[in-house]
Formats: C-alpha cells, sequence, structure tokens
C-alpha cells in the first residue's frame, strides 16, 4: 500500500510511533524493539517520525486514560493538536483491547484529521475488536 494513496498532497506523513507491552512478565526490551520496527517501516515508507510514546507493564484493557497509560494520552494529545499525520504502532492490541477503546481512539484520530497505521491489522483483516473501526476506514 503506498502512503501517497492514503494521504494525497502530503510531501511525507508526519508520523507518531506507540509501544506497549503488558506486564512484567514480559521483556521490558519489547518496547524498543518494537519501536525499533516501527522506525525501519517509517525509513522504508519515507514517513516522518516526529515522536516516539510508550507504555511499559501496562495492560491494554487497563483502559485509554492518561492515569493509567500516559504514554498513550501523550500520544494522543501530538495528534489531537494536529502535529501528526498518523499513528503508527505494530499491532491493534498495542493500542486497546476493547472494542469501545477502539472506536473512541479511532474517532479521536480521525477527527483530528490522522490515521491509524497497523501494518498486521492490514495484512490479517479483520482485526478482531477493531473490526468495526477498520469497516469505517474501509467505506471511508
Amino acid at each position: 500500500m503506498n502512503w501517497r494513496n492514503c494521504l494525497p498532497g502530503l510531501q511525507r506523513p508526519k508520523t507518531v510511533l506507540y509501544a506497549r507491552y503488558s506486564t512484567g512478565l514480559q521483556n521490558p526490551r519489547s518496547t524498543d524493539d518494537q519501536l525499533q520496527d516501527l522506525r525501519n517501516r517509517c525509513a522504508r515508507e519515507g514517513w516522518e517520525v516526529i515522536g516516539e510514546f510508550k507504555d511499559e507493564a501496562i495492560s491494554g484493557a487497563a483502559g485509554i486514560k492518561a492515569d493509567v497509560r500516559p504514554g498513550f494520552a501523550a500520544m494522543l494529545e501530538v495528534v489531537e493538536a494536529g502535529q501528526a499525520d498518523q499513528i503508527l504502532t505494530e499491532a491493534t492490541d498495542r493500542l486497546a483491547r476493547h472494542q469501545r477503546d477502539a472506536l473512541e481512539i479511532f474517532e479521536r484520530v480521525t477527527f483530528a484529521g490522522a490515521r491509524i497505521f497497523i501494518p498486521r491489522c492490514i495484512d490479517q483483516y479483520p482485526c478482531a475488536h477493531w473490526r468495526i473501526p477498520m469497516d469505517m476506514m474501509r467505506q471511508g
């Protein structure tokens, strides 16, 4: 998929990266590994990385409030301020585990004029709890 088809008129989409792992039982390097993979994707696509955000040892089921996931909240502030064209994360479950949260995220990001790009989701559509937002993206 060529980004020029999805974001016409942009020279280089301004991209924020988001990584998360769930519990203290996972390898803390996993967020660094996720971010490196995302940086590599941006380099291949020619996307400009304007920020990197992460939450460590926090479940996606915990919700999306700032007091629970400060990295996510900071990223969303950048997007809602109109500073980013897109969010890049490795999988839907990095952003949300519940359909209600997924829909809220999708609405807030699209209202800000940005998009969510999830390589695994594009390759494996539909993506579990993101089915409604993904269906909306395809329609519009």
